[in-house]
């Protein structure tokens, strides 16, 4: 599997939008059949947050098997919301991710070299000018 050491992890975690997080989850080869429990936990736990407008909620854990769960939840919890078929919930889906993206760009160690990796993960390259991003 690509991606296995514990910071990609950690990142996929974060942004599990990310390409880096798509490339974990297709190194699985999920099928539905294979979701094991705590993935399916996770799952609701990510849709049960976004529909009672909570941020999405990040895994800090360490344990890759517990991360790859996480990771691989985030993509279970897309296909519920869409079983819903209400685009109401769609959107508290997307505001739930933007609200966690945010406050993990602002509350980084490094919140320049966050954006940057975030934004090296779209394809996007910039310099710091002090406050500003070029």
């Amino acid at each position: 599997m690509a991606y296995t050491d514990i910071e990609s992890l950690l990142f996929a975690a974060r942004y599990p939008f990310s390409s880096v997080a798509k490339r974990i989850v297709q190194g699985t080869n999920l099928s539905i059949d294979d979701i094991d429990l705590r993935t399916r936990d996770f799952a609701k736990l990510i849709l049960t947050s976004a529909l009672s407008g909570k941020p999405y909620p990040i895994c800090k854990h360490r344990d890759k098997n517990m991360l790859l769960r996480y990771i691989l939840a985030y993509p279970v919890s897309r296909i519920l919301v869409s079983f819903l078929e209400n685009p109401k919930y769609y959107f508290y889906f997307a505001r739930s991710i933007y609200k966690t993206t945010l406050s993990a760009l602002e509350t980084a160690a490094d919140r320049v070299e966050e954006a940057r990796m975030l934004a090296a993960d779209f394809g996007i390259t910039f310099r710091s000018l002090g406050n500003y991003f070029e």
